[in-house]
């Protein structure tokens, strides 16, 4: 079985993959080494995914990216990805914002 090679860019439309068929397959500590490779950019896709869907809230999406706030918000800002501020952020902001 012949396995392609993911490479993964942001684009226009959030993500965009080209791929590029191996000619020979890849042993078994090859799909492990690939795999773990693509965990972390995956998982990033699949949380602003989510987030852009309002399925995660920016804590949790950045969480699942592994980013910080900064980090997460300029990946969304690039992306075109309206942030998702509403009374509940706005509570939650007040809140901090009084070390409460």
């Amino acid at each position: 079985m012949i396995f392609p090679a993911i490479k993964m860019s942001f684009g226009a439309n959030l993500w965009e993959f080209s791929w590029r068929d191996k000619k020979a397959p890849l042993s078994g500590a090859s799909h492990a080494a690939a795999a773990s490779q693509a965990a972390p950019q995956l998982k990033v896709e699949l949380a602003v995914t989510l987030y852009a869907q309002e399925i995660l809230s920016l804590g949790k999406a950045r969480e699942l990216a592994e980013m910080d706030k900064l980090e997460f918000g300029l990946l969304l800002g690039k992306g075109g990805i309206p942030r998702h501020y509403g009374q509940e952020e706005l509570h939650d902001d007040e809140t901090s914002g009084r070390g409460e």
